[in-house]
């Protein structure tokens, strides 16, 4: 009687630690879930914003410029579009693989690496948009020169930050990128209401 008592108390016992090991399982499972979930939805805001800036940048132009000079915003707007998805598919975009694998663990130096071929594409950019914004102004049409002028100066601005984004991403880490994102915003924002003030 003594060891059928005995055995039905390890029975009820180990019973416990069970529903207690699932109980623990499952608050873990929904942490998890509630952890991938805020970040996504953080991910989700970050997209937003960058791609709803561009809209309003887009927007803006369109009604503050003549006709010929938004003409010429879109043409210098497509080539840099073309010029960073170059740009994506040797720095950026490789990052979010090899980042998160196989230098994960040693994500500083691979990064110091790719920030230097971000330095030399910039400077590539930077120079090509100066001589084809020289070239236009001085022999076809100037509103296209000073579009390419602008894209010389921004196109080694905006190329560190898909860098930053696509860092923080591979990361798992879309804070950073939405904070990147919220200066990008307020620097577009701050600009446009520049123009709009000399305008």
């Amino acid at each position: 009687m003594d060891e059928v008592s005995s055995g039905g108390i390890q029975f009820e016992s180990d019973a416990v630690g069970t529903g207690g090991r699932t109980a623990s399982g499952s608050r873990s499972t929904t942490s998890r879930s509630a952890h991938w979930a805020a970040q996504g939805a953080v991910a989700i805001v970050d997209q937003a914003l960058f791609a709803g800036t561009n809209f309003v940048v887009s927007v803006f132009l369109a009604r503050h410029l003549p006709p010929t000079g938004y003409g010429a915003f879109a043409l210098a707007q497509a080539v840099f579009v073309l010029a960073s998805s170059g740009y994506a598919a040797l720095l950026s975009e490789p990052m979010t693989v090899f980042g998160a694998g196989r230098y994960a663990d040693r994500f500083g130096s691979y990064l110091a690496v790719l920030i230097g071929g971000n330095l030399a594409v910039a400077v590539v950019v930077s120079v090509a948009a100066t001589l084809a914004g020289v070239l236009c102004r001085t022999f076809t049409a100037p509103e296209l020169g000073q579009a390419f002028l602008g894209l010389a100066v921004a196109g080694p601005l905006l190329l560190p930050a898909f860098l930053g984004r696509a860092a923080n991403y591979s990361r798992l880490r879309p804070v950073g990128s939405l904070a990147g994102g919220v200066l990008y915003s307020a620097g577009a924002l701050a600009t446009l209401l520049l123009l709009r003030a000399h305008s």
